[in-house]
């Protein structure tokens, strides 16, 4: 499935099918995979050498319109490889050490295919960076396991990514709400001091421009309240598709009308 349907199943609450980038030289082995991962349920795309592979996956990351979160791939990338160890160009050894020395294609689960059962051929393709292998001849049970298992450990990972983010952005909440009220509470004490002091003088213009920073600094003052209580990251649209933590505190009218009112008219 390409970026622009997984976005597409995203927005209308369908889970996207897992993608799988499969790097194999020999076209009827090429087939097979393809075959028998797309009749298993997930989304296939082959390469035919690893420098193919590479090209499109990278391909693939530039056409993500996701945000990144550390530990997770973005929406519409790959989420699992499976190379042969042997191809021109560039081997299944070759991809998987570039790939695991790319900031964000590192994150790919990776599975090596090799004809040699050889112990010392097994670790090899373990220590280039693979996180798992199968052997040819194989059989199709094994690989779908191995396939399946690895999904399962992607998804877990991002899951923790996840959760990490959002605990790091609730402990920043925190600071950030410690840091705003501080500063705050001497504003507003300064200004009702400001308040009685010019409170004889009855100008119109002076307090009604007083009772708007009054305004803004109450509502400066609940949205420091509500990042002490943030338990849970809500991120929300910005300008320019630019994501913000939703705290729920859209300007009220009276807001608005008062912080107008506030502004120099000439």
């Amino acid at each position: 499935m390409d970026p622009a349907a997984q976005k597409t199943a995203a927005a209308e609450g369908t889970p996207p099918l897992a993608r799988i980038m499969v790097a194999e030289d020999n076209g009827p082995t090429r087939a097979f995979l393809q075959a028998l991962l797309k009749k298993a349920g997930y989304a296939v795309t082959a390469a035919s050498n690893g420098q193919e592979a590479y090209d499109l996956l990278c391909k693939a990351l530039d056409e993500s319109e996701n945000e990144e979160i550390d530990g997770t791939l973005p929406l519409g990338t790959f989420d699992l490889l499976l190379c042969d160890s042997t191809m021109p160009v560039m081997t299944g050894r070759e991809l998987v050490g570039k790939l695991r020395q790319h900031r964000q294609l590192r994150l790919m689960f990776i599975i090596m295919v090799t004809a040699d059962a050889k112990i010392e051929s097994v670790v090899s393709g373990l220590e280039v960076g693979a996180d798992d292998y199968v052997t040819k001849p194989f059989q199709p049970a094994e690989l779908l396991a191995r396939v399946k298992s690895g999904m399962r450990i992607r998804l877990l990972q991002q899951e923790i990514a996840t959760l990490e983010h959002q605990l790091a952005a609730v402990h920043l909440a925190t600071a950030a709400s410690h840091e705003i009220n501080n500063p705050l509470m001497i504003l507003m004490g300064n200004l009702e001091m400001l308040k009685r002091k010019l409170e004889a003088q009855d100008n119109e213009e002076i307090n009604r421009r007083l009772n708007a920073i009054g305004l803004a600094a109450e509502r400066i003052h609940k949205v420091a309240l509500d990042l002490r209580k943030l338990k849970q990251i809500k991120l929300t649209t910005y300008v320019r598709n630019h994501k913000m933590i939703d705290l729920g505190n859209d300007p009220s009218p009276e807001q608005n009308v008062a912080t107008s009112s506030a502004a120099p008219t000439g």
